[in-house]
């Protein structure tokens, strides 16, 4: 903006708008979303246009934002469906080595039984040990 040449209200749209789309990158995406010649963006678009030009920029512009915004709920939904399986997959992990300690432990407490029984001379039925079998 200059004093001598301030901006068009169609190009302060446009600006705020391709920088919201591609940031620092927007002059040149700016460019390429509308067919212009490299470096002609401000040129082409910085000037007093007809109803129909600037119904057809913001007709593209708003085409574009559709397109980001559909393309962010796509990565969203999978980024979802990617939490939801490491969530599962982690319950799955955690309840396998919840069960493995679990029997873990009633093998050593079988084992402790089992010596304190024959220590009291008993089976873990609660039998009595024949000993003249042994």
């Amino acid at each position: 903006m200059s004093r001598r040449w301030p901006n068009t209200p169609i190009w302060q749209f446009v600006e705020k708008n391709l920088q919201i789309l591609h940031g620092k990158s927007w002059r040149r995406q700016g460019e390429f979303m509308f067919g212009f010649e490299r470096g002609t963006l401000r040129v082409r678009v910085d000037r007093e246009m007809t109803a129909k030009e600037e119904i057809a920029i913001e007709r593209t512009l708003t085409s574009e934002m559709r397109l980001a915004v559909a393309k962010c709920r796509e990565f969203a939904r999978r980024a979802d469906e990617a939490a939801a399986m490491l969530a599962d997959d982690c319950a799955r992990r955690r309840y396998a080595r919840w069960c493995a300690e679990r029997n873990e432990t009633y093998d050593l407490l079988d084992e402790v039984c089992t010596v304190q029984m024959a220590r009291l001379g008993l089976t873990l039925d609660g039998k009595p040990l024949n000993m003249d079998d042994a």
